[in-house]
């Protein structure tokens, strides 16, 4: 029914299908720290480099603010405690969630807002 050449196909398919399964299934970093949040989605910064990572916090009230966002699915859906995390290290890239103690808010200045929708943006610290 198949002839030699085929096997050799099917077992490197079978190989790349091996690879591409298991590549994904790294697993989470454990969350450090006692504020939680869940990304939402990421962008690339195109002015300051990095990654600007928009993340709901879960046990942090009065930090971030309630937003309706366009998720990259097209979808509409509102959250209750949106920030912006800038990642401009990417240290967080890929990351389902994110999890810390110390932060900064970053202040426009000037009378200039920090970015287009009016969420707060956190600094990390380690």
């Amino acid at each position: 029914m198949f002839k030699a050449g085929h096997y050799h196909l099917l077992n490197g398919l079978a190989v790349v299908c091996f690879i591409f399964a298991t590549a994904g299934c790294t697993p989470e970093p454990s969350c450090d720290g006692a504020i939680e949040s869940v990304v939402l989605y990421s962008r690339h910064d195109s002015i300051f480099g990095g990654e600007k990572i928009y993340a709901d916090l879960k046990n942090k009230g009065g930090v971030g603010v309630r937003k309706t966002l366009r998720l990259p699915t097209s979808e509409l859906a509102e959250f209750y405690n949106v920030t912006i995390i800038d990642d401009y290290q990417h240290r967080f890239t890929g990351r389902k969630r994110i999890c810390f103690d110390k932060y900064g808010i970053r202040v426009a200045t000037c009378g200039s807002s920090i970015n287009d929708e009016n969420i707060p943006e956190l600094s990390l610290y380690d």
